[in-house]
């Protein structure tokens, strides 16, 4: 990658959000820009489009198959992957979200 194109996707790199819903604490946007192997979190709209010019950096940063890869699927929440934990810990497995219970 040209040295140019590094500095672009690396430019608001150490704006911080305060909360990250996923992690339940502070995280940079690079943290986000990187955190689907190397691709954005599938939230990023969600918690930075307020703040920076994300639909604009996207388009310029990443190709249309891989935006589609990031916002394909949803990932699981901080307490969904909680419960998955402990429900694997005590050696059941992770509660099914499509079951209705009886």
């Amino acid at each position: 990658m040209p040295e140019e194109e590094s500095r672009e996707i690396e430019r608001f790199d150490a704006e911080e959000r305060w909360r990250c819903p996923m992690l339940g604490g502070p995280v940079t946007f690079r943290y986000c820009r990187l955190l689907n192997e190397g691709l954005p979190c599938s939230r990023i709209l969600e918690c930075w489009l307020q703040k920076l010019p994300l639909v604009e950096f996207l388009k310029t940063n990443y190709s249309t198959e891989e935006i589609q890869r990031v916002f394909a699927t949803k990932k699981k929440g901080r307490i969904e992957r909680m419960v998955e934990t402990v429900e694997e810990a005590r050696g059941g497995k992770p509660p099914d979200p499509n079951e209705t219970g009886s």
